[in-house]
C-alpha cells in the first residue's frame, strides 16, 4: 500500500488551505461587488482577482516557478465557484451577516498558514515566512479595495487583521522549529481565526495615531464592508457629491451678468463644466 512522505501530506495540506482560502476570499470580494451595484462581469472580476490576488502575490515573491494558480486549473474553478455563491445568495439575510465575518476570518487563517508554510518549503528563514505569511492572508483584500478605490481595509481603524495573520504565522513557524509542522498548521489557523473572531466581536484595534486638528484624521470607514465591521458606509461623500451637483446645476441656471469689457462672457464656464452633464454655451459677444 503506498504512503505518501511526510513532505508530500503537508504540501497536499498546504494546498487544501491555499484552496480554502481561495474560495473564502473569492465569497468576499462578490460580496463587495454586489455590494457596489457590480454587473455580472465586475462581480466575477472582482471576485477571481480577490480570490487569487494574495496567492499570486506571494509566489511571485517566492520566484520558486509560475504562481500555482495560473499552473492548478483548480484555484480559478474555486474562485469562480465563491463568484457563483454570490450570484445565487440573496445577501440582505441576516444569518449571512455572521457568516461573512467567519468567512472573513477563516480566509485569513487560511492563507496565514498557506503562506508561511510555502515560504518555509522553499527554505527561507522565519522572517521570511511570517512576512509572506501575512502578505498572503491580506494581500487578495488590499487589491480589491485598491481597484475599487478605496484605502486598503488592512490601513484603515478597524479589528485586528494583519496583526491576527502576524500572529498565527508566528505559531506556525515556532511549531515547526520544534518538529511538530502538522500541530502547527492546526494552531496556527486556530489562533488567526480565533484572534481575528474575537477582533470583530469585541472590536478590539491596533493602537492609533494621535492627530492634531491641524491634520487630516481618516475616517472609521471608506465605502462598504463586506464583513460587518464597525465603519462609515460612504454616505457622507455621496452626499457631499450631491450637494456640490445641485449648486452647479443652480450656477448654470442663474442669470449671466453683462460683461463690461465687450468681449465674450466666459465666467463660471470652466468652474460648471464638471458639475453638470450637459454642455454649456458660451454666450456669444456683446454689441454697443
Amino acid at each position: 500500500m503506498f504512503t505518501p512522505s511526510p513532505e508530500a501530506a503537508v504540501s497536499e495540506v498546504t494546498r487544501v488551505l491555499d484552496l480554502a482560502g481561495v474560495a473564502a476570499n473569492a465569497i468576499l470580494g462578490g460580496a463587495v461587488a454586489r455590494r457596489q451595484h457590480f454587473d455580472v462581469v465586475g462581480l466575477v472580476a472582482l471576485a477571481v482577482i480577490c480570490g487569487l490576488g494574495g496567492g499570486i502575490v506571494r509566489d511571485v515573491l517566492l520566484q520558486h516557478g509560475p504562481p500555482a494558480a495560473l499552473t492548478d486549473p483548480a484555484y480559478l474553478l474555486v474562485a469562480l465557484a465563491g463568484a457563483a455563491v454570490i450570484l445565487m445568495t440573496k445577501l440582505s439575510a441576516k444569518p449571512w451577516h455572521r457568516a461573512f465575518q467567519f468567512v472573513d476570518a477563516a480566509a485569513l487563517g487560511c492563507w496565514a498558514v498557506a503562506g508561511a508554510e510555502k515560504t518555509l518549503d522553499v527554505g527561507l528563514g522565519a522572517l521570511p515566512a511570517v512576512l509572506l505569511g501575512t502578505i498572503t492572508a491580506v494581500g487578495g483584500g488590499a487589491i480589491r479595495d485598491v481597484i475599487i478605490r478605496r484605502s486598503p481595509k488592512v490601513f484603515r481603524p478597524g479589528p485586528l487583521e494583519a496583526t491576527s495573520a502576524v500572529v498565527g504565522s508566528g505559531v506556525l513557524v515556532a511549531a515547526h522549529h520544534f518538529g511538530h509542522a502538522t500541530v502547527g498548521v492546526v494552531l496556527g489557523i486556530v489562533v488567526t481565526t480565533g484572534s481575528r473572531l474575537i477582533a470583530l466581536r469585541l472590536g478590539i484595534h491596533a493602537p492609533r495615531i494621535p492627530y492634531t486638528k491641524s491634520h487630516h484624521q481618516p475616517a472609521e470607514g471608506d465605502g462598504i464592508s463586506a464583513v460587518g465591521e464597525r465603519g462609515g458606509s460612504g454616505a457622507p461623500h455621496r452626499r457631499a457629491q450631491r450637494a456640490r451637483f445641485r449648486r452647479g446645476a443652480r450656477a448654470a441656471r442663474a442669470p449671466r451678468h453683462e460683461p463690461t469689457d465687450g468681449g465674450e462672457d466666459d465666467a463660471g464656464v470652466e468652474e460648471l463644466a464638471g458639475a453638470i452633464s450637459k454642455p454649456i454655451e458660451h454666450a456669444g459677444p456683446a454689441h454697443a
